[in-house]
């Protein structure tokens, strides 16, 4: 098996959809505002939180996620000291863009906006009003965190897990939902920032690997002895090379000559082929 070289690195977003689900106005949309709550009010009416990345806009295609972590910046936490949860969302929304009610009421939604009882309104609803565990969000956490006095930090395998599923299916990405862990008890509603308040806005961090390009094959001594081709080429460490053979230089089928496993070290080959016809090529490929 071939282990490629590879090479790691790190990149910080924030969110590129963001809303609140609120129970007390629950036709509104909160797209817009600055901010979005999550927790419960004094009346015991719920609120939560919608975030989005979008990781394959900025991840190479072929990036392994090995870790991530995410930063809200919580600038009103009534919800501090107690535990957050970050769920993969199932289901797409409609961010919206509704503002100007304040105290962070959003606006009546228009059409196809989400709010507490719509992912779209006028057309899609939720399984359940505010998103239904199992069916809108996954059922399970993908991370857990205690809110702090001014931020609200999560990190975990799951959500390196997350990001990767959505960088090989950017369609599945519905971004993260976020609610306290214990709704019951009330005055615990927290206002989370979002990408429209520029200095405040949330910060995902994702280390990841890619591998390294190979450098291109090169056939050095080559020689035509008694009806025989002979070429050497240096192959790198950790990689497979395939030798082929075809009679034109512009068409018909490349032959395979010798499938060359990788090697722990770099390593000269090389390959002896009888010579027939008036032409011949060989090409070395790897990965």
């Amino acid at each position: 098996m071939t282990i490629a070289a590879s090479y790691a690195d790190t990149i910080n977003i924030t969110s590129s959809a963001d809303a609140g689900l609120f129970e007390n106005n629950p036709d509104n949309n909160l797209g817009g505002m600055d901010f979005v709550t999550a927790g419960t009010i004094a009346s015991g009416l719920k609120s939560r939180a919608l975030f989005k990345f979008d990781v394959a806009e900025v991840l190479p295609a072929n990036a392994t996620v090995t870790s991530a972590s995410v930063t809200f910046n919580v600038p009103f936490a009534r919800g501090a000291g107690r535990t957050f949860q970050l769920h993969r969302v199932l289901a797409d929304w409609g961010e919206g863009s509704g503002a100007g009610m304040g105290a962070g009421l959003g606006a009546a939604a228009a059409a196809d906006e989400v709010t507490w009882n719509s992912r779209f309104h006028g057309s899609e609803t939720w399984t359940s009003p505010g998103a239904e565990a199992g069916t809108d969000y996954a059922s399970t956490a993908s991370a857990t965190a205690t809110m702090g006095a001014s931020t609200l930090a999560l990190s975990s395998a799951t959500m390196a897990a997350d990001i990767q599923a959505w960088l090989t299916s950017p369609e599945l990405n519905f971004g993260w939902l976020i609610l306290i862990a214990d709704e019951a008890p009330t005055l615990t509603a927290s206002r989370i920032s979002t990408r429209e308040d520029s200095v405040n806005a949330p910060n995902l961090t994702i280390t990841y690997s890619v591998p390294t390009p190979a450098a291109p094959p090169t056939l050095t001594d080559i020689t035509h002895d008694a009806g025989t081709f002979i070429f050497s080429f240096n192959a790198e460490a950790d990689r497979s090379y395939a030798v082929g053979f075809r009679d034109s230089l512009t068409a018909g089928n490349w032959g395979v000559i010798t499938n060359i496993a990788s090697q722990l070290t770099p390593t000269t080959h090389t390959i002896t082929n009888p010579a027939s016809g008036t032409e011949g090529y060989f090409r070395v490929s790897t990965q």
